[in-house]
């Protein structure tokens, strides 16, 4: 039983540490949002994504939490549920670190004169921010799908 009951918290887990890396970011982006007026609708944008997806784990969290017994159920019925959670945590962890170190990048870029006077100028990649939009609203599709598995 404890074995067993180890599955759904690894899952649990998992759902916390990302948590942790998602609220990590959106501090940064809101760091860089109060310094750089240029950027900021896209850093806006960004956020909500990140928040969006913030919430998602931290229902699945809250899911894991409530119903361990029943959720350790469908992981032993289909093995590939465990695997799905992890591949989708760790697909949103490697975009959110992508994200966090773009986002230092540009932390890096806002020189001290910039951090005095509040605000900043730089050149934000469109590009770059498309996909990661695209990326973060992908991962919160397959997060909200897990969530729909667990509510089975």
């Amino acid at each position: 039983m404890i074995a067993a009951s180890m599955e759904a918290f690894s899952c649990a887990a998992a759902a916390a540490s990302l948590g942790r890396n998602l609220l990590t970011t959106i501090k940064a982006i809101d760091t860089i949002v109060e310094k750089a007026k240029d950027a900021q609708n896209s850093l806006v944008i960004l956020k909500s994504e990140v928040t969006a997806i913030n919430l998602s784990v931290q229902r699945i969290r809250h899911l894991l939490n409530q119903s361990a017994g029943h959720i350790q159920g469908q992981i032993d019925r289909s093995p590939e549920l465990k695997e799905t959670f992890a591949t989708a945590f760790a697909a949103c962890e490697l975009i959110i670190n992508r994200l966090a170190q773009e986002i230092e990048g540009l932390q890096a870029s806002i020189g001290p004169r910039e951090r005095l006077a509040g605000r900043a100028k730089f050149v934000w990649k469109e590009d770059a921010l498309k996909d990661f939009l695209q990326a973060l609203r992908g991962q919160n599709g397959a997060i909200m799908s897990l969530i729909q598995c667990l509510q089975v």
